[in-house]
């Protein structure tokens, strides 16, 4: 019978060592080479009657190698299965011995592999987490907002004689200065399209007044200003065809336009709000009001939801066999040399797996579940999320259910999916087992809230 041992290499990190008596492997060996026999073809034997013994003799040391493996693997998943040893991913076997069995000298073989255990934890008592739950309150000045905004985005641009204030819109090109001349159609090598506001405060002084077709001898540093040059001028280098950009070229202004925001009336109700009757202002600020409403409770739901997770991540206590880890990642990236995984992505692969644990401790003492349907409405999610795929008619959502079929085959796919279900229902969960004190905040107080929060995870 085979002898396993465990002997402790660190934290959460063993060695289980297998060995295997002539007894453990040989009857399962002398099988295989029967049923090798009958199949085996080799001339001067009819098939199906080659005798045992040359089977041996030729194929022998091959047969009983394979075996050798195959029966420690058997004894090496039975003892984790019956002593319920929490593993993380695979064993990792080590290169302590040659192994070359020898059919004609059976011996006992000595297998040994590195573990790595999952840890012991407490998930907190939900109820006894105190945390802040915000509400944005809103205002009068926050649906002014949504109508200015909105009537931007639904305005139209009026071409006008010449740019009178730093709010007018030009279309513009550069030329060089020897092809000025050359007629038209051959001389732009970069053409904009920008609000007069965009270009630097002395260049912005030059535009007012000037008319449509104005040329103007400059350089890109006298255009623009900050960052915009450089972005301009790679913007510019891009271009095979013209690769440099010269030091000093002609500003042409194409045409010059007028920017009229979009007029408050039944047209804007029904383009904000088409499925819905809207016939006054008061109507379209009440919906507004819902709308802004509905948005800020997603966005402070999310930001809970955030504050919880930061908050298990910090207070549930967790060990890792880190050393086993590393050797794993490594050999799962097929590294052949000495490097290490970089320590900040280390542990950012080590939050991942203790969130991992977490959420699955969460999911499955609480006997949440995931059906198919919410699979696939995930998987639709990601396809459409990835591609920017938006079916519009029945036969583009069926070319997208026959996609989502075959995504469905994959199983790495498929588990990478449902992991990420586990998480979301996991943590979703929780949130409905705290009790968080409700504190109303202006939106400026809370898009504060969420920069700091920002600026904290940079440090």
């Amino acid at each position: 019978m085979a002898h396993i041992s465990r002997e402790n290499l660190g934290v959460l990190h063993e060695k289980l060592s297998i060995t295997l008596d002539v007894a453990d492997y040989m009857p399962s060996f002398e099988k295989a080479v029967k049923q090798y026999s009958k199949n085996v073809n080799i001339p001067g034997f009819r098939k199906g009657m080659v005798p045992p013994s040359v089977v041996k003799k030729m194929y022998g040391n091959a047969l009983l190698a394979d075996e050798v493996l195959r029966c420690v693997d058997e004894q090496l998943t039975n003892y984790l299965q019956q002593q319920q040893v929490e593993i993380f991913a695979q064993p990792l076997p080590l290169q302590t011995q040659h192994f070359h069995p020898n059919v004609t000298r059976p011996s006992s073989y000595t297998f040994e592999f590195e573990i790595g255990l999952k840890p012991e934890f407490t998930l907190p008592d939900f109820k006894q987490i105190h945390l802040t739950k915000y509400e944005v309150d809103i205002t009068e000045d926050m649906v002014e907002d949504y109508i200015r905004e909105k009537r931007n985005e639904l305005g139209k641009l009026n071409p006008v004689h010449a740019v009178e204030t730093e709010e007018n819109v030009i279309s513009f090109s550069f030329i060089t200065p020897q092809e000025a001349d050359q007629g038209a159609g051959k001389k732009e090598f970069y053409s904009g399209f920008e609000k007069v506001s965009f270009f630097s405060d002395e260049f912005r002084k030059q535009l007012v007044g000037k008319e449509k077709d104005t040329e103007i001898n400059t350089s890109l540093p006298q255009i623009f200003q900050g960052d915009n040059v450089e972005s301009i001028k790679a913007e510019i280098e891009k271009n095979k065809t013209f690769p440099d950009v010269p030091e000093s070229f002609i500003f042409r202004i194409v045409n010059v336009y007028e920017f009229v925001p979009a007029e408050v009336n039944e047209e804007f109700y029904k383009a904000l709000f088409p499925k819905k009757k809207i016939e006054t202002e008061d109507q379209l600020r009440e919906n507004i009001r819902e709308e802004l409403q509905a948005f800020w409770q997603k966005a402070t739901e999310r930001k809970l939801e955030n504050m919880l997770l930061d908050y298990l991540m910090e207070k549930v206590e967790m060990k890792f066999p880190e050393d086993f880890l590393k050797k794993w990642l490594k050999a799962e990236r097929k590294k052949d040399d000495d490097s290490h995984e970089p320590d900040e992505e280390f542990q950012h692969f080590l939050n991942n797996l203790k969130w991992t644990l977490i959420s699955n401790k969460i999911f499955n003492e609480n006997q949440l579940q995931i059906s198919i349907e919410e699979i696939r409405e995930r998987i639709i999610r990601d396809v459409i999320r990835r591609t920017n795929f938006y079916p519009t008619d029945d036969n583009m959502m069926a070319m997208l259910n026959r996609y989502v079929d075959e995504l469905m085959k994959n199983n790495k796919y498929v588990e990478s999916i449902i992991s990420e279900l586990v998480g979301s229902k996991s943590l979703a969960w929780a949130v409905t087992q705290i009790h968080p004190e409700v504190k109303k905040v202006t939106r400026q107080e809370f898009l504060s809230l969420m920069k700091t929060k920002k600026a904290e995870e940079k440090v």
